[in-house]
Parts: C-alpha cells; sequence; structure tokens
C-alpha cells in the first residue's frame, strides 16, 4: 500500500527499502516519513535552483556594471549638451557656435563633428542629421517668437 514504486517480486521500493516485513502501520509511518521528506526538498528546491542560476551568472564574463551605467550617463549627458548647445546656435543664427569656437578653440565645432562621427559608428548618422535640422528649425522658430522676428 505504499505510494512509491515497488517492485512486486522484491518488495524494494525505489528507494532501496525493503517493504516485505512492513505491516500496516509501518507502510503508513514509512509514506508519511517520505511525504514530509517531499515536502521538505521542495520547500528548499526553489533555492536551490536560485544556486544554480547564480553559479551559472557567476560563470559569465566579469563587468562593471557602474562602468556602463556611468558610461551610459555619460553619452547621454554628451548628447543633450550638444543639442543644447545645437539650439542656442539656431537661436542666435550662428552667433553662439561661432563665439564659441572663437573663445574656446573652435570647441562648439569639434563637439558637433565629434557627435556626428559617434552617430556614424552606431549607424545613425542620417538619424542625427534629421536630429539636428529639427533642433535648428524649431530653435529658430522659437527664437522668432521670443524676439518677434
Amino acid at each position: 500500500m505504499s505510494l512509491y514504486n515497488i517492485d512486486e517480486n522484491s518488495r524494494i521500493d525505489e528507494y532501496g527499502i525493503d517493504h516485505s516485513d512492513f505491516s500496516l502501520l509501518d507502510e503508513l509511518k514509512y509514506n508519511f516519513r517520505r511525504a514530509e521528506e517531499k515536502k521538505r526538498q521542495q520547500s528548499i528546491m526553489p533555492q536551490n535552483e536560485q544556486i544554480s542560476r547564480l553559479n551559472k551568472l557567476q560563470g559569465m564574463p566579469e563587468m562593471n556594471w557602474n562602468d556602463i551605467i556611468v558610461a551610459g550617463m555619460a553619452g547621454a549627458g554628451e548628447g543633450m549638451l550638444a543639442g543644447i548647445n545645437r539650439g542656442l546656435n539656431a537661436a542666435t543664427l550662428g552667433k553662439y557656435g561661432e563665439a564659441a569656437d572663437k573663445l574656446l578653440d573652435n570647441i562648439y565645432t569639434n563637439q558637433q563633428n565629434r557627435m556626428q562621427n559617434q552617430a556614424e559608428q552606431a549607424g545613425l548618422g542620417k538619424a542625427n542629421k534629421l536630429a539636428n535640422t529639427a533642433i535648428d528649425i524649431s530653435s529658430q522658430i522659437l527664437a522668432g517668437k521670443f524676439f518677434k522676428f
């Protein structure tokens, strides 16, 4: 009357336990203990799966996520700064870029060229040119409304 697979000839179950001398009470106790053990093993199974996953992750190449996050934030900041500079240059009809280049050793032109080169390396050269054109047009429209051109 076991809940586990028992060979009918040898009366040995799947765990190697001989049931030939088991009384009904022994069989019930055995099944109860097996059920408790199975429940205990299942309760720690998720933890074992986590350990297995952790071991797989530890086997992956080591990365410094802080460096990746910092680089991403720096890139985003550089892109925003280039866009703001582009907008200021368009709003002043090119005078901002001229002044920045003259005073700071071509900083505006170098920044715009560097951003375009990075965009082209990433396969986004046309998209960057389109974004720059949109910034130029919208900045000139806003400047015209502000200064009543």
